[in-house]
């Protein structure tokens, strides 16, 4: 009988490890998009991220095998939406450079996973006309606990504030 227990296990294994390393590869980027967005403002910034990132797709498109390169020179799709991914994501960069640097790191990686289950749970409701309990009460979850972590630190900062006001 053949035993495919151990291939699982190992695409479970490195299922996890490019999720991390997807993780410490965003916020890295989101880093370091800050910093070039100091240097020559943020909406440069998000301009030279997406001109860096097209020669990069289109080598990734000719490397990959189950890709057909033939297929960019196809008729354009008439539904106007399809069209909306790039500018999504350049106002998504640029945001990302005017905020990663006045949010701490983790603080805006817990808020990016927050709005992504909800953005989840929206396009799910909307696309396929189902919705999640569990998914949505985590969601939840996670939001209430980042809130209180903000109004947490707030009040400390406010308090650490006070104090130095009265001690000079």
């Amino acid at each position: 009988m053949l035993d495919l227990s151990s291939i699982t296990n190992t695409l479970a294994i490195l299922a996890i490890v490019l999720s991390f390393l997807s993780g410490f590869t965003t916020v890295l980027s989101r880093s370091i998009n800050a910093k070039l967005s100091e240097h020559i403002g943020s909406m440069a910034g998000s301009f030279i991220n997406h001109l860096a990132g097209l020669p990069l797709a289109f080598i990734l498109a000719l490397v990959v095998p189950t890709n057909d390169i033939s297929l960019i020179i196809q008729k354009p799709v008439p539904e106007f939406w399809i069209y909306l991914g790039g500018l999504t994501g350049v106002f998504l960069i640029f945001i990302l450079n005017v905020t990663v640097m006045k949010v701490p790191s983790l603080r805006l990686s817990l808020l990016s996973f927050v709005g992504q289950v909800f953005i989840g749970i929206l396009l799910d409701l909307l696309l396929d006309n189902s919705f999640s309990k569990n998914i949505f009460y985590g969601g939840l979850l996670v939001a209430v606990g980042v809130g209180l972590n903000m109004l947490i630190g707030y009040f400390q900062d406010f308090r650490k504030k006070e104090l130095n006001i009265y001690e000079k």
